[in-house]
């Protein structure tokens, strides 16, 4: 009874149109039948091909190796989800400002690098309904509030860094308050 179960799945692997063999086929597409020269891709391919009188274990270390050392399915990310492109036609996308900070090179210990940070946020706005009027003006607050402002801007200093996710969090809140108080 098992031989015959073997001898039926066999044949499932030797069929043309869906098993095994022609996905070999498939995959060496390339490779010219009618050419008499031998070459490294035709013998790997004509030995990775099951035959009549193959056991399990022969076919199942021949597919094994085509999975993992031709195609190298282990080395391809797994990839869950939709394409992108049909998430794009659905979703009109929020305006993204990005800030960027560098502390000033007067302010910086010697041999050290100057501290960067920035941060990011999105309108609620999208492309289709921001003008240029709109990004300046929020441009003139980010600027009035940061470098003119009544302190002359902010200061970076050992504080600030301790304070950062403090000041982040104001400055988002002020360009959220003054984006929809205009």
């Amino acid at each position: 009874m098992a031989d015959k179960n073997w001898a039926l799945q066999r044949k499932l692997l030797r069929a043309k149109g869906t098993g095994f063999n022609a996905e070999l086929y498939e995959w060496f597409k390339d490779i010219d039948d009618a050419d008499p020269t031998p070459s490294g891709r035709k013998n790997l391919r004509n030995s990775l091909f099951i035959q009549a009188n193959d056991t399990r274990n022969s076919a199942l270390f021949k597919i094994q190796f085509f999975r993992d050392i031709v195609q190298r399915v282990h080395n391809r990310p797994t990839i869950i989800g939709q394409p992108k492109s049909f998430f794009d036609e659905t979703v009109q996308y929020k305006c993204q400002v990005f800030l960027y900070f560098r502390q000033s090179l007067a302010s910086t210990p010697k041999g050290k690098l100057p501290l960067a940070a920035e941060i990011s946020f999105r309108l609620n706005e999208t492309h289709l309904t921001i003008t240029n009027t709109d990004i300046k003006k929020l441009a003139t607050d980010v600027k009035q509030a940061l470098v003119i402002g009544v302190n002359k801007g902010y200061k970076f200093s050992k504080s600030m860094v301790l304070n950062r996710q403090y000041f982040f969090y104001y400055l988002f809140r002020f360009c959220s308050v003054n984006r929809i108080n205009s």
